[in-house]
């Protein structure tokens, strides 16, 4: 039996109600200072906001979205999406954005704005506001400027595409690769280098060194390792191609640093030059046999002017006449200068020059033998800069037979008896334009009734034309304490030295 309500029970219900109306109202008031606070951070938002029914009408948009329409506010609000937008435009926009309607789920799309400054670039949250009922009230948009990365991504493409044309359109391999070495990009001529398809080489991290030769496996390891210190390296080595073929390739590495220094990846242009390479190696083969050959020509020269002196010994020997052998003598002499010079080039690497202070040395020591003199008693110094002077055979031949005879002369005239004395001679360049050599001797001196421009005997007439009409050069004499001849020799313009 149900218990009939006193007084004091109505009361208590009363107060109850009392306490729960305050508090919805309270509630309702905080709701209402949210919303107002909601909307007026929303208004001031930098990022276009709207809310929209439906049927495409705005309910509610901030400023951002408005001067991204270029309307105010109150020309908005209240209006559809085709009162505000051109047809087509509009059509499109609803066709996004009611998707929500459809599906009752959150969207996430991208909307481009087009404006008479420049198109502008949007992603917009679109989020469906429901009642009670689950039924679809309105949805609220959220956009967010993305257009500044998108010109960012549009010029990253330009760039990226006008790279793979330019890669593309050469005829060395463009690559790149993470820092492990696995490639991310190849242009397309690496499918002709390596005879592969990209689809075996991309991706691979150790197809650049399965692909080297055995022999160069090492040396290609060795510079993916150097190429982290030193930030690029360059390097020739072999690669096998799958049908067993061998094909040499040059592979320029730059390694490539973010702002903060830091490598994270690695570019590189390779280049076929297997046919620069067997070219190359042709003519060090061509070389070599053309070395040889000339070596071998310069020994038989030197042979057969050997022999040539020998003949004229032996007529010497027989002639019994000591005038007339002495001039053989003296032929034999020349002929051995200039053998001399055959002899130096054939043990030389240089099969075009020869050093001219060394042949000195040794035709100075080879004349004080010939005619018995002691090094002891005259003494011989060749003196240079401290530079090598080269000359070429078309100038050592005649330099040989110069020296030859101004040698000669001054140890059979400049020192009677024997010595004692000195015999210097000095070659050096001038202004690295002349060769100048100098024969000195501290001996009697060269006689006044010789004249150098006019000689009268073979020896002298012999040095004169050598000098001024085959080197085209010129002579001078100086006498006083013993005689001194200066002989100044052009470099040809053409000629190639060591300095």
């Amino acid at each position: 039996m149900t218990r009939k309500p006193t007084y004091e029970d109505l009361e208590q219900r009363i107060r109850v109600l009392e306490e729960e109306s305050i508090t919805i109202k309270q509630a309702e008031e905080l709701l209402r200072e949210s919303e107002e606070e909601y909307r007026i951070l929303l208004s001031e938002s930098p990022d276009p906001t709207f809310s929209f029914t439906p049927e495409g009408q705005y309910r509610y948009v901030n400023k951002a979205f408005a001067e991204g329409v270029g309307k105010p506010v109150e020309a908005i609000i209240g209006k559809n999406i085709w009162d505000v937008f051109p047809k087509e435009e509009a059509d499109k926009r609803f066709a996004s954005l009611s998707k929500v309607f459809h599906t009752g789920k959150e969207q996430v799309i991208e909307v481009r704005v087009p404006r008479a400054d420049g198109d502008r670039y949007y992603i917009t949250t679109i989020t469906p506001i429901k009642d009670t009922k689950k039924e679809m009230l309105y949805a609220i948009c959220s956009s967010k400027d993305i257009t500044e990365r998108k010109l960012v991504e549009k010029a990253k493409w330009e760039s990226e595409e006008r790279f793979r044309q330019v890669a593309e359109s050469l005829q060395e391999a463009v690559w790149s690769s993470d820092l492990s070495g696995k490639y991310d990009y190849l242009s397309p001529i690496m499918v002709h280098i390596y005879g592969r398809p990209l689809s075996e080489m991309i991706g691979n991290q150790d197809f650049w060194i399965e692909s080297a030769h055995p022999e160069d496996q090492a040396a290609v390891r060795a510079s993916g390792e150097a190429l982290l210190r030193n930030s690029r390296v360059e390097l020739e080595y072999r690669i096998i191609l799958p049908d067993g073929t061998v094909r040499w390739v040059a592979d320029r590495k730059l390694l490539l640093r973010n702002e903060h220094g830091e490598p994270y990846k690695i570019t590189g242009i390779l280049s076929d030059i297997t046919e620069r390479r067997l070219t190359e190696e042709n003519v060090k083969a061509s070389l070599r046999e053309k070395e040889i050959l000339l070596s071998e020509v310069h020994h038989r020269v030197k042979n057969n002017m050997q022999v040539i002196s020998g003949l004229l010994d032996l007529q010497a020997k027989a002639s019994g006449n000591p005038e007339l052998t002495e001039r053989l003598n003296e032929s034999q002499r020349r002929i051995r200068s200039m053998a001399l010079i055959h002899e130096k080039l054939y043990g030389s690497k240089d099969f075009a020059r020869i050093d001219l202070a060394d042949y000195v040395r040794t035709l100075s020591q080879e004349l004080f033998q010939s005619q018995k003199i002691n090094l002891g008693e005259i003494d011989l110094i060749v003196q240079t800069d401290g530079s090598n002077v080269y000359v070429d055979i078309n100038k050592a031949i005649p330099c040989g037979l110069i020296l030859n005879e101004l040698i000669s002369n001054a140890l059979k005239h400049a020192f009677p008896g024997d010595g004692p004395g000195e015999l210097r001679i000095i070659i050096h360049e001038k202004k690295n334009t002349e060769i100048e050599i100098i024969v000195r001797d501290n001996g009697l001196g060269l006689p006044d009734d010789i004249d150098i421009h006019q000689p009268r005997t073979v020896g002298l007439h012999l040095v004169y034309g050598l000098v001024t009409k085959q080197l085209d050069g010129q002579i001078e004499v100086r006498r006083g304490a013993g005689t001194e001849f200066q002989i100044t020799i052009p470099y040809d313009l053409s000629e190639e030295r060591l300095l």
